[in-house]
């Protein structure tokens, strides 16, 4: 049977044996599969799921469907964690999104999930400043690029991407949730439920915007490409 060892998220054991008594692949990250089992902890007979990366396909262990058979320690699996309420998927995450963005949305989504709305916030206004830092022209200030504020700072970012029409002017009346003197979250735990999902109204279109939008178009026209070559 195959088997791990974790603590137990149920009874509290420390470095129990788990026995993994079912598994299904449930998505494709950083390129490699990422699979949840139904494992049952040794100590307290209760089960628990956890969420697993395969780290070695290569190595003859793994084939799809195939870990609840395999017999012995799971080496060729990384463990991640054991599944909670903060996987609850409240918030769609928009596809195509670089790596580091789409980390920060799942972590804003998953404080959002357990109550923690100030946190939740700074992790979406994180996945703003990453998502949008690469959409600033190189040009200095003097020759009509962003100043040092507008490179540095989320709020004075989105003020020039707006004026200068490189993000959605449409989306600049639901922006206001992005203060200018920060986020309050960070500064003194002010935000409650309706901020953070006033954030996550603006931050939702704006990646979609930015970077699931072009992507779709980019496949759709490769794919057009694709069948005028057959034909």
């Amino acid at each position: 049977m195959a088997e791990f060892v974790q603590d137990c998220p149920r009874c509290g054991a420390k470095s129990i044996t788990f026995d993994v008594l079912g598994d299904s692949p449930t998505g494709y990250s950083d390129n490699s599969w990422i699979f949840e089992t139904l494992s049952r902890c040794r100590a307290c007979s209760n089960c628990s799921i956890g969420v697993f990366k395969i780290i070695n396909e290569g190595s003859g262990q793994y084939s799809p469907g195939g870990i609840t058979s395999y017999n012995g320690a799971l080496t060729f699996l990384d463990f991640l964690r054991f599944v909670s309420t903060a996987d609850r998927v409240t918030f769609p995450l928009p596809d195509h999104l670089p790596d580091n963005v789409a980390n920060c949305f799942r972590e804003g989504g998953a404080s959002y999930n357990i109550g923690a709305y100030n946190a939740a916030a700074a992790m979406f206004r994180l996945a703003l400043d990453l998502g949008t830092k690469g959409l600033l022209p190189s040009e200095p200030a003097e020759e009509g690029g962003p100043n040092s504020a507008q490179r540095k700072r989320l709020f004075d970012r989105l003020n020039y991407l707006f004026d200068k029409r490189l993000i959605a002017p449409e989306l600049a009346d639901l922006a206001d949730c992005v203060r200018e003197d920060g986020n309050d979250g960070a500064h003194d735990g002010t935000l409650g439920k309706a901020d953070a999902e006033d954030l996550v109204d603006f931050t939702q279109q704006l990646l979609e915007r930015v970077y699931s939008e072009p992507a779709r178009l980019r496949i759709a026209k490769a794919r057009r490409e694709a069948r005028r070559a057959e034909a």
